[in-house]
């Protein structure tokens, strides 16, 4: 029997060109990899960032919600500063108070040059949410009131802005005292 030298001379494996074009391909493919992992990191992160920021917003929406549900009567802020004293007027946004009682009334603002919500009552003002500001519509002649919360959040030196906007109705309301 007789082998060729053909067949004797053929060598089986992969050359050195083979192996680095296969090396360079694997090594583009974990790049692509790596950056579409990162971006979902990051993406994740700032989601995350943002669902905190909304999930504060909610919060404070739902205890201001639970109060007014008890109100009886919208203020205006120049009514509510002649009875009880404390200026609740702001530069620009519009606040929230109602009157619960006779004696009792509570407002929700936020005072110029602030970032922070306030809560007075009566004549008592505390911080009620840092960083989140108000902005109250009012219909005198109804007992609802559309309701703006706003706050600021930052991601890897970005700030952003994010809002949240309810109806508050007066559960207790009375058109006449």
């Amino acid at each position: 029997m007789k082998i060729s030298k053909y067949l004797l001379r053929k060598e089986s494996g992969l050359t050195l060109v083979e192996l680095l074009i296969a090396a360079s391909v694997g090594l583009i493919c974990l790049a692509i990899i790596f950056v579409a992992y990162i971006g979902g990191v990051r993406s994740y992160e700032l989601n995350e960032e943002r669902m905190k920021a909304i999930d504060r917003l909610w919060l404070n929406m739902s205890k201001i919600q639970r109060e007014a549900r008890s109100g009886r009567q919208f203020m205006t802020p120049a009514s509510y500063e002649a009875t009880y004293g404390v200026s609740i007027t702001p530069s620009e946004k519009p606040p929230l108070a109602f009157k619960l009682d006779d004696v009792k009334a509570v407002a929700f603002y936020t005072p110029e040059g602030s970032s922070d919500l306030y809560r007075a009552s009566c004549d008592t003002v505390e911080i009620f949410a840092p960083s989140v500001t108000i902005s109250a519509a009012i219909d005198p002649a109804s007992r609802f009131a559309t309701v703006v919360l706003t706050t600021s959040w930052s991601y890897r030196g970005i700030i952003k802005e994010e809002s949240i906007s309810s109806q508050v109705s007066l559960r207790n309301w009375r058109t006449q005292w």
